[in-house]
């Protein structure tokens, strides 16, 4: 069955949103949103979730009470079924909870679905992990209740086009934090001298003044003075 041309550019539409979110440093609820909205779903979340440690990083959701990140936090990641899905399979690959759970029938007696996902009326779930390091995985999931019915095979073929393209969004999402987290060391580390530092570019343009630097301008009494971008005597 071919994908409808609807589906086709909401898909597109997906992916470019994925995109922009990693580039714009946003959260990831918009794109859940979109997400949602493009196959029916009524709930779906992205996090970053180490099992070892029984730590959750990031838990952006769409559809989930405000109480549900913190709970499974607190009581969830531990008893959570899926660690061997997300930390095993290959990265990107479509996961159908039933299927992964030996059934609909054996999913539906275990503590997971009668503590998590029935009170919130997760029938039908379809997910995958985006990322992978040694001890953590980063995570999306999308989900329907009863009355929205199962995913077809229309809609897994729209989240196979789409999740490839959001594991490759959170990599470059997941770089440009660490990137933002050690321009903040450095410029913590610089504002801590006593000596006045002023980096540049090629242009001569500022790029950052320490607070040493900027009380010295403020000192000078008009002997130092920034002019735009550049530092002047």
């Amino acid at each position: 069955m071919e994908m409808g041309k609807k589906s086709y550019r909401d898909a597109l539409q997906a992916i470019g949103l994925a995109y922009d979110t990693a580039l714009d440093g946003r959260d990831w609820t918009a794109f859940l949103d979109t997400l949602t909205e493009s196959i029916g779903a009524n709930t779906a979340m992205l996090r970053m979730v180490d099992y070892t440690h029984r730590q959750v990083g990031f838990f952006d959701t769409v559809g989930y009470d405000p109480a549900i990140p913190q709970k499974y936090r607190d009581d969830l990641v531990q008893i959570d079924p899926y660690r061997d899905a997300f930390e095993k399979l290959p990265v990107g690959e479509l996961v159908d909870a039933d299927v992964f759970m030996g059934g609909r029938g054996e999913r539906q007696r275990g503590d997971f679905y009668n503590i998590y996902e029935r009170p919130l009326g997760m029938e039908y779930i379809l997910g995958t992990s985006l990322a992978r390091t040694e001890t953590a995985s980063v995570q999306v999931g999308i989900q329907r209740n009863k009355r929205s019915g199962e995913f077809g095979v229309e809609d897994r073929e729209f989240l196979s086009l789409v999740f490839p393209h959001l594991a490759r969004a959170v990599r470059v999402w997941q770089l440009l934090e660490r990137s933002s987290s050690r321009q903040m060391l450095y410029q913590a580390a610089l504002d801590k001298l006593s000596a006045g530092v002023v980096l540049v570019d090629a242009q001569s343009r500022i790029l950052f003044v320490n607070c040493m630097a900027e009380k010295l301008v403020a000192e000078s009494k008009g002997a130092l003075f920034i002019s735009g971008n550049c530092l002047s005597a």
